[in-house]
């Protein structure tokens, strides 16, 4: 059943009331199909207003509601203004045209997979007295530069800064691209699906600094052989290589104490692989279609 998600329309954009007391509305798509589809007809350069007026009454626009521009293709460019204090989940998801954007300085939230798959995007700018987020080079961050949050698909190579400590959710999912990146010893955690579908990478080296590898977090790497898993993890995800087709070898440090379901699943290039004598667990289907295993 095809549902209609807004209040109302105002200068081509869609917009639910958050509060009539407060007079307060969020950005939105205007209709959903039940199904997971969710549509919007947004087009261009768009900056988002930080007020606007609908029936006589002022209403402030304070969020980025969830799947508000989801897969709006024609999107160019959007300039999101310090009223907004959050981007829902999936916001601008699959805007395969979209090429920037600036963020305000009053954003606290970013939620997961809100840039995933924009594949023309080149970078992400926000406002320098944002208290919470910050971008470098283009790359969106934490304030203080400790959480990779979101890496623009259009980057071909990436040198991570020491003071990251974690690569979060989805950081580089979809980075077809992207052929190298240098993980600095500061990094303890990598996130669930961070490097998915990074089909250009050929190989990574997961330093000794980091202690878990989340789950799905190499899927779909088909272009990476080789995998040097650091001495300090010691859980390697579900699904962490599933499908990571030319993956020849991988070295499994001697701190790993369980390997995930299906985590090297149709790795069929995979030659050998030393369980060190540390591992207690692993999971269903971990070697699963690694028809290459002598």
């Amino acid at each position: 059943m095809t549902a209609l998600a807004y209040n109302f329309k105002s200068d081509g954009l869609y917009y639910n009331i958050l509060s009539e007391t407060d007079r307060t509305v969020e950005v939105t798509y205007y209709r959903n199909d039940g199904y997971g589809s969710y549509y919007n007809d947004a087009y261009g350069d768009i900056e988002i207003p930080s007020k606007l007026i609908y029936d006589r009454k002022t209403y402030k626009v304070t969020s980025i509601g969830k799947y508000a521009f989801y897969k709006c293709s024609g999107l160019t460019s959007v300039t999101i203004p310090n009223s907004v204090t959050s981007i829902g989940i999936s916001a601008f998801y699959n805007c395969s045209g979209l090429t920037s954007v600036t963020i305000g300085n009053s954003v606290t939230s970013i939620g997961n997979s809100a840039f995933s798959n924009c594949s023309g995007l080149i970078s992400i700018i926000v406002d320098e007295s944002n208290p919470s987020f910050s971008s470098i080079e283009g790359i969106l961050y934490n304030n203080d530069a400790t959480t990779l949050i979101y890496c623009p698909i259009t980057k071909k190579t990436v040198t991570i800064p020491n003071s990251v400590t974690s690569i979060g959710y989805s950081a580089f999912s979809g980075c077809s691209g992207l052929t190298s990146v240098t993980i600095p010893n500061s990094v303890t955690s990598i996130d669930n699906n961070a490097f998915y579908k990074c089909s250009g990478l050929t190989s990574v080296t997961i330093p000794n600094s980091v202690t878990s590898i989340g789950q799905r977090v190499f899927e779909n790497c088909s272009g990476l052989t080789s995998v040097t898993i650091g001495n300090s993890v010691t859980s390697i995800g579900g699904s962490a290589f599933y499908n990571c087709s030319g993956l020849t070898s991988v070295t499994i440090g001697n701190s790993v104490t369980s390997i995930g379901q299906r985590a090297f699943y149709d790795c069929s290039r995979l030659t050998s692989v030393t369980i060190p004598n540390s591992v207690t667990s692993i999971g269903g289907s971990a070697f699963y279609n690694c028809s290459g295993l002598t």
